[in-house]
């Protein structure tokens, strides 16, 4: 695999309030262009770091692959973005046979942006397919949530977001286990790339992510819940509040929705 190496954060120049000249450190937003075998597939905006963890855990969660041993190659390479002054991305993901016969018969256009993960999409149906109820557990209890990491859970993600706690603008995830240890931690200025990172990581290293929970620094959106359950986590535990459908849709697929305010006792929504 060729992997491009492109900076995490970005220097730049502002002026305050009083007109003095400064300058800071920002979060790098870098548009990836990705195809399948050539096929133009998607356009995501995303922050350059695990970048390839990003493209796996992404085309598991699009349904293009189930596990990482169905890619036989991945390349990403630098371009020069047309009329901005600024470097883009693009990855070619070449598919086993099987998999790349199912992806040229589903296949459709997307744009992806760092705000909405189903931009693009043409219809309800295409937007929010059947979801299947997790198999095997059922949700746990507020009990059984308040006695694993609920508690710990906001310091568990400031000791564990790197680039959200010195730089700031970027969505943190953390997957624990079932015994509360770390799995695996990733960071995106886009909620749904973070998580998309995380299940990557695990898929790279054939490791499972079935019933473990990932803490998020992120409302919970009714794409998480899809992405969840896509890959049988067992719960999605957020720092902010979640959507109506995203719980809507976590009751219906089995999966425990949290809310850790800063204050207040944790909410227990699905």
């Amino acid at each position: 695999m060729t992997l491009a190496n492109v900076n995490a954060t970005h220097i730049t120049d502002f002026a305050t309030s009083d007109g003095k000249q400064q300058n800071s450190t920002i979060i790098n937003e870098t548009p990836v262009a990705i195809s399948i075998d050539e096929i133009n597939y998607a356009v995501m905006m995303i922050t350059p770091v695990d970048i390839e963890a990003f493209i796996v855990g992404f085309l598991f969660t699009e349904n293009i692959i189930d596990s990482f041993s169905e890619i036989k190659d991945l390349t990403i390479s630098k371009t020069q973005i047309p009329n901005i002054n600024s470097t883009g991305l693009l990855a070619n993901v070449a598919l086993i046979g099987r998999k790349l016969s199912q992806f040229k018969h589903q296949h459709r256009s997307r744009l992806g942006k760092t705000g909405c993960g189903i931009c693009g999409i043409e219809s309800l149906d295409l937007a929010f397919p059947n979801i299947e109820r997790r198999k095997d557990k059922k949700p746990k209890s507020i009990a059984e949530l308040d006695t694993m990491f609920l508690n710990t859970a906001r310091s568990i993600m400031e000791r564990y977001q790197e680039l959200g706690k010195t730089i700031g603008g970027i969505h943190g995830a953390v997957v624990l286990n079932e015994k509360g240890d770390v799995e695996c931690t990733a960071e995106d200025i886009g909620r749904h790339n973070a998580l998309d990172k995380a299940i990557g990581k695990q898929l790279i290293q054939r490791k499972t992510i079935d019933h473990c929970f990932c803490i998020m620094t992120s409302r919970c959106s009714a794409e998480l819940v899809q992405k969840a359950a896509r890959a049988n986590l067992a719960g999605l535990i957020h720092l902010a509040s979640p959507s109506s459908l995203a719980v809507e849709m976590a009751k219906h697929a089995g999966i425990n929705v949290v809310h850790i305010p800063k204050v207040d006792l944790p909410r227990v929504y699905a």
